[in-house]
C-alpha cells in the first residue's frame, strides 16, 4: 500500500485534507526498530507514515495470529482507540524481540497481546463492524462551569 492508495476518508476530521494524488507514494516502509508514536501530535504527513508503518505491521500480525474480523476488522485505522491499542503492542513487540533482550521479552509480549485481545473484546470493540463500518455516535463534553471544585 502506498500514500496513494490510502482511504480518503483516512484525514476525515482534519481541517487540511491532502490530495492523496498530489502526494505521490509514502517511502517504503523500513523496520526502523522501537517507534513510540504519540498519533495526537502528528501533522497529516506524519500521520500517513506512521499509519503505513502501522498498517504493515497489524497486516502481518491479523496473517500470522490468524485474528477475525471481530478482534481487527478491516476498517481498524478508523477506530482511534484500536489504532492507539496496535501501535502501543507494536512498539512493545519491537522491544521484546530486541537483541539485547534478556530472553523473557517474547514471552512477555504474548501475555501483552492476550491482555489486549481480551481488552478489544470485552471493553470497548465487542466486534461492532463486522462486515461493514460503523461510526460512533460524536460525544462533545459540556464546558467546566466556572469556578468549578474538584470532587
Amino acid at each position: 500500500m502506498t500514500g496513494a492508495d490510502l482511504p480518503e476518508d483516512i484525514f476525515a476530521g482534519y481541517d487540511d485534507e491532502p490530495n492523496l494524488q498530489d502526494r505521490g507514494a509514502v517511502a517504503e516502509i523500513v523496520d526502523a526498530g522501537p517507534l513510540v508514536v504519540c498519533w495526537r501530535d502528528l501533522d497529516l504527513d506524519e500521520t500517513a507514515e506512521e499509519l503505513e508503518r502501522l498498517h504493515e505491521w497489524v497486516s502481518w500480525l491479523v496473517g500470522r495470529y490468524e485474528l477475525t474480523d471481530r478482534l481487527v476488522p478491516d476498517c481498524w485505522w478508523r477506530h482511534g482507540a484500536l489504532v492507539e491499542e496496535l501501535s502501543a503492542l507494536r512498539h512493545a513487540w519491537h522491544a521484546s524481540f530486541d537483541a539485547a533482550d534478556s530472553g523473557a521479552g517474547p514471552i512477555g509480549w504474548h501475555e501483552r497481546f492476550a491482555l489486549l485481545r481480551d481488552r478489544i473484546e470485552r471493553a470497548w470493540y465487542k466486534g461492532a463492524c463486522r462486515g461493514q463500518h460503523l461510526d460512533a455516535p460524536p460525544r462533545n463534553l459540556p464546558p467546566i462551569p466556572e469556578r468549578a471544585a474538584i470532587a
